[in-house]
């Protein structure tokens, strides 16, 4: 009895010194408690009523915000409770960068002590994090680089803390981390939560590309994001979503416009691409270059539909494909380019404003030396044959010439 009764009379001792301190000070205590847990092999500490009291004080302290009581709280894994206090505490940059500095002159890696990747990695956790943030709790957790623990020696306390982490070789495998509760690996339930993620936080905080790319490989994540964002954010994906063909095809059967929007050059070319860009929205059919269109593998019952509205489009896309032409400098032949250009269109041509390595011909009737006409003296453009007439392209009257095949 004696025992217990000093026992219990040091725990209230305890607890009415606790309750006294500062958030700064009391910070520093619950850190002391956090290294002695971590180094302890007693699997019933955290589960001591000393243990409790400090989780108990933490939160009534740090999550004043939250309208959810302790008792939810502390149904939580108890590893995880920590965690988010750590988080909220170190939302505080004096409580952060105290804890940090006294854990290194106590000679605990405070990378370990307040930053379980394990944890933080978590999806379920994470869920269980964001569902405080929407009450108010902070949402990110970055961990110091080099130079955040320089600055922290400006606090002559702490001066040679920088030295100390070299010394103990802290950074070795440590880099800054901003840790976030938006970056999920689980495809499913970052679509079923996104909603609510751009609903609770910045357009920068869910930073739509910095999601793992195995998200923009899954229709149903790019959907979500078209969805909250629009089709211009689909640039932000990574270089593999550019490349993924059968995406591509999915997201431009409903969404035929962002066609324009397309990075990769060579689906833009694709045959596959370009028939479901028409097949979802005919009316696109004239920002296609002609050179991209198959009118054979056009649906005839299409094609007539298109034809209807646009008889003259249906004709240039009818005719065989003779090749890319440029045009340069003033004309003889005709008052204006655009004439020239619907022209060469109904002969069987397609006309580019600017000379690429995919042009055969580069019509210059007044043979001026202009950036494109030089250009042509570049071996990457040898292919490109000089044209001073526009009447020979009409005509039809040039040899037929090998085309170049070039990777782009």
């Amino acid at each position: 009895m004696t025992n217990n009764y000093q026992k219990d009379l040091i725990d209230e001792v305890n607890n009415c010194y606790l309750h006294s301190l500062t958030d700064e000070e009391f910070a520093i205590e619950f850190s002391r408690y956090i290294t002695l847990e971590k180094n302890s092999k007693n699997p019933f500490l955290l589960a001591s009523a000393n243990g409790a009291e400090y989780i108990k004080i933490a939160f009534n302290r740090y999550f004043k915000f939250s309208t959810i009581p302790f008792k939810e709280f502390q149904e939580i894994n108890i590893y995880w409770q920590i965690q988010l206090l750590i988080i909220q505490m170190f939302s505080h940059d004096s409580i952060k960068r105290t804890c940090i500095c006294e854990s290194i002159l106590a000679n605990e890696n405070p990378y370990l002590l307040f930053f379980d990747w394990k944890i933080l990695g978590n999806d379920k956790f994470k869920i269980i994090w964001f569902s405080y943030v929407k009450e108010g709790m902070h949402d990110y957790h970055e961990s110091p680089d080099h130079s955040d623990i320089e600055s922290y020696e400006s606090f002559h306390k702490y001066d040679g803390v920088y030295e100390k982490c070299l010394n103990e070789e802290y950074f070795w495998d440590w880099e800054s981390e901003n840790y976030r509760p938006y970056f999920l690996t689980d495809t499913a339930l970052l679509v079923s939560n996104f909603s609510e993620f751009v609903k609770y936080s910045k357009l920068s905080s869910v930073n739509v590309h910095k999601q793992s790319w195995g998200h923009w490989n899954k229709y149903d994540f790019v959907h979500k994001v078209i969805s909250e964002y629009g089709i211009k954010y689909l640039k932000d994906g990574p270089p593999s979503f550019h490349k993924n063909k059968e995406i591509l095809k999915k997201i431009l059967a409903e969404f035929p416009e962002y066609y324009k929007e397309m990075k990769n050059r060579a689906l833009k070319k694709d045959k596959d691409i370009v028939s479901t860009v028409i097949r979802a929205n005919p009316a696109l059919i004239d920002t296609i270059p002609k050179q991209y269109i198959d009118a054979k593998l056009l649906n005839p019952f299409r094609l007539a539909t298109i034809a209807a509205d646009k008889p003259e489009t249906v004709e240039k896309i009818i005719q065989p494909f003779l090749g890319l032409v440029c045009i340069t400098g003033r004309l003889k032949s005709f008052k204006t380019k655009k004439e020239a250009s619907n022209k060469l269109e109904l002969a069987g041509y397609s006309v580019s404003k600017n000379l690429t390595m995919e042009c055969d011909y580069l019509l210059n009737e007044t043979n001026v030396k202009s950036s494109k006409s030089l250009k042509l003296k570049n071996w990457q453009y040898s292919h490109i044959k000089e044209i001073n007439n526009i009447e020979i392209l009409l005509n039809k009257k040039l040899p037929k010439k090998p085309k170049l095949l070039i990777s782009l």
